[in-house]
């Protein structure tokens, strides 16, 4: 299936964070570290020898060259994003992936269960796959017809099945002669269909207007993200919780997106301790919000306990996938479930706290499922 160009472009920009670091990027953190390219390598290679497996570009980002910051043991808790899926595996058989990625299947689940999350407005599929209860567009007119007349705008749009919200889209306005996608001018259907969508299904969502805590930070909505580990006996570990934050003219909360933040949030109360941000080949710790006076550091996310008890019921009604997230935005009329994940990414907790995600309870869950990587 070809992928529309909007959609490629976003997994062309996240998929460049993989690449090898360039020369002059380990130039500069060589100048920075007063380690010689080589000593810095040398270094790499005995680290990657951990459980972890991390690649080189996450050893630099993750400053694990910096002895007095990191022990050997602190170190060798870190591991590496793309092990990502080998780990999973380890805890949850792929029989769960269809119910949690297919973005329609799950929010039909969660509210046919009755629980928050946002209004779907159509689905747009230019195959016949059917959507009961639900507007179906199968090609540019379709979408002509369905948003000259849609009064209750803006919409947010995204891929069925793509992750990390790549080729994600708010559509702010629409008339009979075409659609103003936000930051992009004006664009005729057809020529937004074949931009936009193409032959990749779409879900059109009513945008999810954010809890007034977030007045004057962000206009998109903020998730936090409960990483759910679901043990042998039955009982839900949370290791970690983190705020992925859009800033700026962002329109979704992954922290690919250029300004955004992930900040760790302690786990029982609901308080930001960090804001982190992406520099070059460096995490950069925010003592306050850039570019404004307030810290937020410190400050409690508001409804907390109502936050933990949404994922508290999403997490065991998923109970088969063993290590699983939900992402989970406060909006203005409280909690509501934007995603629901098979596993997490490794690199938001470890970014947002500076510290290894293979904790010795983490270390212990997989080690309960028989993996033998620890």
């Amino acid at each position: 299936m070809t992928k529309p160009p909007a959609l490629q472009k976003d997994l062309n920009q996240i998929e460049k964070a993989r690449e090898l670091p360039s020369s002059s990027d380990i130039a500069e953190v060589s100048k920075a570290s007063g380690i010689s390219p080589f000593k810095l390598m040398g270094d790499f290679r005995k680290l990657k020898r951990a459980p972890g497996k991390l690649e080189f570009g996450e050893y630099l980002k993750y400053q694990l060259y910096d002895r007095e910051r990191y022990s050997d043991e602190e170190r060798k808790r870190f591991i590496s994003a793309y092990q990502h899926w080998d780990w999973f595996a380890d805890t949850t058989e792929l029989d769960w992936w269809t119910i949690t990625e297919d973005k329609w299947v799950s929010s039909t689940l969660l509210k046919g269960a009755g629980l928050p999350t946002p209004k779907t407005a159509a689905v747009v599929d230019t195959t016949t796959r059917e959507y009961p209860d639900t507007q179906v567009l199968r090609n540019a007119d379709d979408v002509a017809k369905f948003l000259s007349v849609k009064k209750n705008l803006p919409i947010f749009a995204k891929s069925q099945s793509s992750m990390w919200s790549a080729g994600a889209f708010v559509i702010e306005k629409a008339d009979k002669a075409g659609v103003t996608v936000k930051g992009e001018a004006k664009l005729g259907y057809k020529e937004f269909f074949d931009s936009y969508i193409g032959e990749t299904p779409f879900i059109f969502q009513e945008q999810v207007q954010p809890h007034k805590f977030f007045d004057g930070v962000t206009e998109a909505i903020a998730t936090i993200r409960t990483f759910n580990l679901i043990k042998k006996d039955g009982s839900l570990f949370n290791p970690f919780a983190v705020l992925k934050l859009p800033l700026g003219p962002s329109i979704a909360d992954n922290f690919w997106r250029d300004e955004n933040l992930v900040c760790a949030v302690d786990v029982e109360t609901g308080k930001i301790l960090t804001l982190v941000g992406s520099e070059k080949m460096n995490y950069v710790q925010h003592e306050a919000l850039p570019g404004s006076k307030r810290k937020m550091i410190g400050e409690t996310i508001p409804m907390w306990k109502e936050i933990q008890k949404l994922n508290q019921t999403v997490a065991m009604m998923h109970h088969d996938v063993k290590y699983g997230s939900t992402d989970i935005g406060l909006s203005k009329d409280g909690p509501i479930v934007i995603e629901v994940n098979c596993g997490s990414a490794f690199e938001l907790a470890q970014i947002a706290t500076g510290k290894g995600f293979l904790t010795d309870e983490v270390i212990s869950f997989f080690k309960e499922y028989g993996s033998k990587r620890v």
